[in-house]
This record gives C-alpha cells, sequence and structure tokens, in this order.
C-alpha cells in the first residue's frame, strides 16, 4: 500500500510515515492492498492507545520498521 498523505499531527505523522513510503506488512502480517491493511487495523480494540502496530515500510529502496501507535479519537 502506498502512502500518499501524512495528516499533521497523525499518528502516522509520529510514526514517521512518510508520503511515498510502500507498507508492505503490518502486525507481522503480509499486506497486499488496502483490504488487508483495513482488516488488520479494524481487528485492533478500541481503546488500545498502549498497543503499538509494527509496520514494514520500503523507503527509496530500503526496508525500515516503523511502531504505530493507533488512535481513535
Amino acid at each position: 500500500v502506498e502512502v500518499v498523505e501524512v495528516m499533521t499531527g497523525s499518528a502516522s505523522q509520529q510514526a514517521g510515515l512518510q508520503v511515498g513510503d510502500l507498507i508492505v506488512s503490518a502486525a507481522g502480517r503480509v499486506i497486499t492492498g488496502m483490504d488487508d491493511l483495513h482488516r488488520i487495523l479494524a481487528s485492533i480494540p478500541a481503546g488500545s492507545n498502549t498497543n503499538a502496530v509494527g509496520l514494514e515500510v520500503i523507503r527509496e529502496h530500503q526496508l525500515i520498521e516503523l511502531q504505530v501507535l493507533p488512535r481513535w479519537d
């Protein structure tokens, strides 16, 4: 999944996601499209703001790992 926008102050920005990043896995599961990413994020219980989700992202031909702390505001 390609990141096309990162909103100021968002959990994505705080995690370090950048426009152009390619998300290839979330929570240890391979991402093949937006449906996969939505399913994984939807499986996180609301209010579990202490559980970061690990993302593997390709940026400039390098695989990097980020931790996103989901927010439900």
